[in-house]
């Protein structure tokens, strides 16, 4: 037992440290292209992308996860005809898609509102099929515990994707042109990274009762994958229609800005899942106690991502270093919305601690109306409120989303796995950490940049100060978090 769950924290701790440089890396890809690309160019591309996402829904039609259902490790013969099965009704079903894509791209512009070239559209078709064919070979390497290549190959399609973007828009001036054309790259070439396992794995295979169960078990998962995407993207779709590409490209351009507490959040997600169910397998009062103080630690931590990042980063993007900002003035009207898209961060961590009940309880479902409960509270948010507010009306509109599906998380599993949060301690914490942002902001509002980083720097140790000498931070559970890091 010790030998699997040390095993699950060292391929957790390959995919965590994988996942976060590569969306670093990802990261920078926004400043660039605010140096080179106009802000409604920028928004007609994350638009587009924004659809890929979408077609990718549809492209895999559930066959990865039910590869995940049917794949039997120690039935290779098996493993082999579900690896083929899977793979070629995916080829042929996203092979379809991309052909309908290719040949009618100049049709389908006006419906989907892509006001970029037909060349773009078809290769962002072109993206989706090769994204969706490394679907089973990456899955394959997941059930194999194949964690250190999955993540090597992952990563190198991620700087390789990086190294086209800046060869493309840099070095041969290709503007939007060139993002896409880096992003087929190193799409196909995730794919060819993976020719070797086709190689081996992939046989002719066809047999209609096991495609039918895979489909009866994959079809299901579409509208909760569906409910996931509506909940991280539709606002560029919304936002494009209602404001325009321009607002888009502002928007895209800070919403990334953003980072610190998203990262956050990913890395406790890889860490809090192992974690919490090794620890629920003990006494169980003492692991409730547990997880309670976790999620008032994970508060305080997250309280301080949110000042330091609210404080600062409006200073780290409108410094010139060498010349240059971190993302073009022309971008610089969206900054307000950071704090905003911070908040809905940080409640999208609430519901990372929250999971605790519906997988203890082995109630998995319902983390699916959780999610569709939080993509129509976006939908209609954004709807209401991006053609009186703009980019602020999409940046609410994430907030709303990610706050009522934790509420939904939390009224949901309060009767399968009841863990006594430290409610009134966390509130308090908040409202201190908001009070001081709120404070700190007016009274820095026209200072000179020197004395306004000195006075957020004072807030920061200051908010840090109240939490240790007003009682809500202590000697004894700083200890016990040092010992809980070594575990």
């Amino acid at each position: 037992m010790t030998s699997k769950l040390r095993r699950l924290g060292s391929e957790t701790a390959i995919y965590g440290v994988s996942t976060v440089l590569g969306r670093f890396l990802t990261f920078f890809l926004t400043p660039l292209y605010t140096h080179v690309i106009e802000p409604a160019e920028l928004g007609e591309v994350a638009n587009l992308f924004a659809l890929v996402a979408f077609a990718n829904i549809f492209y895999s039609f559930g066959l990865e996860s039910a590869f995940f259902r049917f794949f039997a490790r120690d039935d290779r013969v098996r493993s082999d005809r579900v690896f083929s099965l899977s793979f070629l009704s995916l080829a042929a079903i996203s092979g379809l898609l991309t052909l309908i894509i290719m040949l009618a791209a100049d049709v389908l512009r006006g419906p989907a509102q892509i006001d970029l070239g037909t060349d773009m559209v078809r290769a962002a078709g072109l993206i989706a099929l090769f994204d969706a064919l490394v679907l089973i070979p990456f899955a394959l390497l997941r059930m194999e515990g194949r964690a250190k290549r999955f993540a090597l190959t992952k990563f190198a399609v991620i700087v390789l994707n990086v190294v086209a973007n800046v060869a493309f828009l840099f070095v041969f001036q290709w503007g939007v042109a060139g993002i896409f054309y880096a992003g087929l790259l190193s799409s196909a070439a995730g794919l060819v990274m993976n020719a070797d396992i086709l190689w081996r794995r992939l046989r002719p295979y066809f047999n209609i009762e096991l495609l039918r169960e895979m489909f009866r078990f994959g079809l299901p998962t579409i509208p909760a994958s569906f409910a996931a995407i509506v909940l991280q993207l539709i606002d560029r779709p919304l936002l494009k229609a209602l404001a325009g590409a321009d607002a888009v490209g502002i928007y895209q351009a800070n919403y990334r800005l953003a980072i610190p507490m998203m990262m956050f959040v990913t890395v406790f997600d890889y860490a809090w899942k192992p974690f919490f169910l090794r620890e629920a397998a003990g006494p169980q009062e003492e692991a409730k106690k547990l997880f309670s103080r976790v999620m008032t630690w994970f508060v305080v931590a997250a309280m301080l991502i949110f000042l330091v990042v609210a404080f600062f980063m409006e200073f780290v993007v409108t410094t010139p270093v060498g010349g240059l900002t971190l993302i073009d003035a022309s971008y610089w009207g969206g900054l307000f919305i950071i704090p905003i898209v911070l908040g809905g961060y940080f409640f999208h961590g609430i519901s990372t601690n929250l999971l605790v009940g519906p997988y203890i309880a082995k109630k998995t479902s319902l983390l699916a109306w959780s999610t569709l409960s939080a993509a129509f509270v976006n939908v209609l948010v954004n709807i209401v409120l991006i053609p009186s507010m703009g980019i602020a009306g999409a940046a609410w509109a994430t907030f709303a989303a990610y706050f009522v599906g934790a509420g939904v998380l939390y009224f949901a599993s309060r009767s399968l796995y009841a863990v006594q949060y430290e409610w009134s301690r966390i509130l308090i914490i908040v409202v201190l950490a908001l009070a001081d942002w709120a404070a700190v902001e007016i009274l820095t509002q026209d200072w000179a940049l020197l004395p306004a980083v000195f006075c957020r720097l004072g807030g920061l140790l200051l908010f840090v100060i109240v939490l240790y000498f007003g009682g809500l931070l202590n000697t004894a559970e700083l200890t016990s978090l040092r010992r809980l890091f070594r575990r």
